[in-house]
């Protein structure tokens, strides 16, 4: 059945709606991409002691967005040159997200010359969970 914009307008208003569009609220901004939030700020300043320390070379934050599919992406937190020169790409959780960790695994493997690794915080140390790249 096609309906004219009156009948349309008609029905709506007799059931005390209204036929003018609504305008969609904005999707909240999870993430401002190229800034830390709390948690990649306070693993920078530990990557910082570790630097100091000469256990790491260097590391750099957000340092590339890796193609993992079709239309699908993966930017790491961190990238970590480690003292023996590999490299560890490193992506700092609060909690465990599932989708987070199909995305660092399908970077693991199309990515392996890279080391993966998920870093947590707990009872305020820092832990670092290799992903294995299969």
């Amino acid at each position: 059945m096609n309906w004219t914009e009156e009948q349309l307008e008609e029905l709506l208003a007799r059931r005390g709606k209204s036929a003018k569009p609504v305008k969609a609220k904005a999707r909240p901004v999870r993430r401002t991409p190229g800034r830390m939030n709390k948690l990649e700020a306070a693993y920078a300043e530990y990557l910082d002691l570790l630097l100091a320390a000469g256990e790491i070379l260097a590391w750099d934050f957000e340092p590339e967005k890796l193609r993992i599919g079709h239309k699908c992406f993966y930017t790491p937190d961190f990238r970590v040159v480690m003292h023996d020169r590999t490299i560890r790409m490193v992506d700092v959780k609060g909690h465990r997200e599932d989708d987070a960790i199909v995305k660092i695994k399908a970077a693991a493997v199309r990515h392996p010359l890279y080391e993966w690794a998920l870093a947590e915080r707990r009872d305020g140390d820092w832990w670092e969970t290799l992903i294995p790249p299969a």
